[in-house]
């Protein structure tokens, strides 16, 4: 759990807790079709030497074995990654078949990429079209000239607010409509409440003032000043804020 986002709600403890509730089990067994005899050739148990939880195969189950095992790291993944228990447990339950009948095909081309989100939780935020100059997303993209054309594509955006964290989607599409690349960040939830909008704007007028006066707006590594001048704002009203780089451990930022 060394990448783990910091959140109260997914600390290593509690998710092995988790993971050793009966009731999971029998959740992914009902999920995948699973029979009483494919589980009894299955135990779970927390090692006595390590914290660590352990499944081993002590019957012929070999399938039961393998799907049980994956279903149970893709939810210490998603746990990590800061989802909630109650997001968990839905995407244990999820039957991605359905989604090959959605009239919105942006969303069908997101949950086969993303087979574990369940559809109800995801909800549709944008669309647009971009320029390979100009593309638009959650991280700033530079042109490295190996293009010399300037062709225009479209993209759709989505997310799921699951507690205090948002997961952000932008699919990108070819000039041919065919999917380039998802690209995917969290932020903090009330980023995208509306009853929040207000805040924040005031906050970053403040901060955009400070940095401009300062001379550090625009800069190499400005963005990290950002976050850490918004985030000091934001306690003084209140708001324990957490920042893109808290929450998205594994990306880089400039």
């Amino acid at each position: 759990m060394f990448s783990r986002v910091d959140l109260p709600h997914n600390l290593p403890e509690a998710v092995r807790g988790e993971i050793l509730d009966p009731s999971l089990l029998r959740m992914i067994a009902t999920a995948c079709d699973l029979s009483a005899e494919d589980m009894a050739g299955l135990q779970l148990v927390k090692s006595p030497e390590s914290e660590m939880v352990e499944l081993y195969q002590t019957g012929d189950g070999r399938r039961a074995f393998n799907v049980v095992g994956d279903r149970l790291r893709a939810y210490v993944e998603g746990r990590k990654d800061g989802h909630t228990r109650e997001f968990m447990l839905a995407a244990m339950t999820n039957q991605s078949i359905l989604h090959f009948a959605l009239s919105d095909v942006d969303l069908r081309l997101l949950l086969i990429a993303r087979p574990m989100l369940p559809e109800a939780w995801v909800k549709k935020t944008g669309s647009g079209t971009q320029t390979n100059l100009n593309p638009r997303g959650f991280y700033r993209f530079e042109d490295s000239g190996a293009r010399a054309t300037n062709t225009v594509s479209r993209w759709t955006s989505y997310c799921v607010v699951d507690g205090a964290v948002a997961w952000g989607y932008v699919l990108h599409f070819k000039p041919d409509d065919t999917l380039d690349f998802l690209e995917e960040m969290k932020c903090d939830a009330r980023e995208l409440d509306p009853k929040q909008a207000a805040l924040f704007k005031e906050v970053d007028a403040e901060v955009e003032a400070q940095m401009k006066k300062e001379g550090t707006y625009g800069r190499f590594g400005s963005l990290g000043v950002f976050w850490r001048l918004r985030k000091a704002r934001l306690q003084e009203r209140g708001m324990d804020w957490r920042s893109p780089g808290e929450l998205n451990p594994n990306a880089r930022y400039e």
